[in-house]
């Protein structure tokens, strides 16, 4: 009797220390302290961004790439993460530093998705990534590319800035306002291209120019108010578009070649630089203002074949003589200065003025 009383005493002190103990030396789970953890690997899309997770930390970090760091860029970093934009297909690694202790992920870049415009070799804002272009500083499109888009590399509307471009042999446009306002002072257009845009190279700080003969069309404002000095024009070009080179204050001279048969309202209105331009033969029509204000230009001939000249055509240039040949039937207002004298038909006359009356009371 008295070794059973002992035993189940015993059992019970037993049980009494691995209660107690268990109170003791149980960790509470609420209390524990948690690991700091780190995202251990990301996928992400060229020109797009990840997250990387930096788990339970509240301590400063230093992020950084230790490994690949021209295929990734590092932003919005905190204690708890960093974002990471993929700008070139392969891997990197990337590093947060706590104390003494390293935590490391690996990013995998993949070559972005070609879009619906990239398939139809469009280059655009939006798949700049895909086809490897960047928008600032020396750049190169690669072959494959027919088009460049409406303002890609528009400073006025893009935050690069790119200062050269080298042009594929398969490009065949180049869209509206493509290179507006870029620092880029020479270019080699391939003899693919067929199109330019209205104000691709608007305030360029281009010098120099030679469109192929394969153009056959250059919008309007193509070259306003760049730095342009010289330019050779395509002989595949049937007229010159509004305002083509208004502005241009440092060109010297133009050539416009046969087979352009309109020029365009203001076309070199304000190049106070322009001193020498050679008309084409097959020249039919000049627009209003096409030269107003090309003061150094002092001598010009219109080809015969022209039938009309608009209203302020050659307008404060440097212009004291002109003859209009008999083909024109056509004229808006008065496209001469006052002082100018004409010759027409045979006849001179000593001002404009003279001379309109006598063309409209005989044509």
């Amino acid at each position: 009797m008295v070794k059973k009383i002992v035993k189940k005493a015993t059992v019970i002190a037993f049980a009494g220390v691995m209660f107690l103990g268990g109170l003791t030396f149980s960790p509470n789970k609420s209390q524990a302290a948690k690991k700091v953890s780190i995202t251990k690997s990301v996928k992400v899309y060229e020109g797009k961004t990840a997250k990387i997770k930096l788990s339970n930390n509240k301590k400063k970090v230093t992020w950084s790439v230790t490994k690949g760091s021209g295929n990734i860029g590092l932003s919005k970093k905190s204690k708890t993460g960093v974002t990471v934009k993929g700008s070139r297909a392969g891997t990197a690694k990337v590093q947060a530093k706590v104390g003494n202790k390293k935590y490391v992920c690996t990013v995998t870049v993949k070559k972005a998705a070609p879009d619906a415009d990239a398939k139809k070799g469009i280059l655009t804002k939006n798949n700049l990534s895909y086809w490897g272009v960047k928008n600032s500083g020396n750049i190169v499109i690669p072959e494959g590319v027919k088009k460049i888009g409406d303002g890609v590399f528009d400073l006025d509307v893009d935050s690069g800035q790119i200062s050269g471009v080298k042009l594929p042999n398969t490009l065949e446009v180049i869209g509206k306002n493509a290179f507006a306002s870029t620092k880029i002072t020479n270019i080699k257009l391939p003899d693919s291209l067929k199109t330019i845009g209205d104000y691709a190279f608007t305030r360029t700080t281009l010098k120099s120019i030679e469109i192929p003969d394969t153009v056959s069309e250059m919008g309007d404002y193509v070259f306003y108010s760049s730095e342009l000095e010289s330019v050779k024009l395509s002989s595949g070009l049937k007229k010159l578009g509004k305002n083509l080179f208004d502005s241009c204050d440092m060109l010297t001279d133009v050539t416009i070649p046969d087979g352009v048969t309109y020029i365009a309202d203001n076309c070199f209105v304000s190049c106070f630089e322009l001193s020498n331009v050679k008309l084409p033969s097959t020249l039919k029509e000049l627009g209003e203002w096409t030269f107003s204000g090309c003061s150094k230009l002092k001598d010009i001939t219109i080809p015969d074949g022209v039938t009309t000249i608009g209203a302020f055509c050659f307008s404060d240039c440097g212009i004291s003589n002109i003859t209009v040949p008999d083909s024109v039937t056509n004229i808006s207002g008065n496209p001469f200065d006052s002082d100018m004298k004409i010759t027409w038909k045979g006849t001179t006359y000593e001002d404009s003025y003279d001379f309109m009356k006598a063309f409209k009371g005989q044509s």
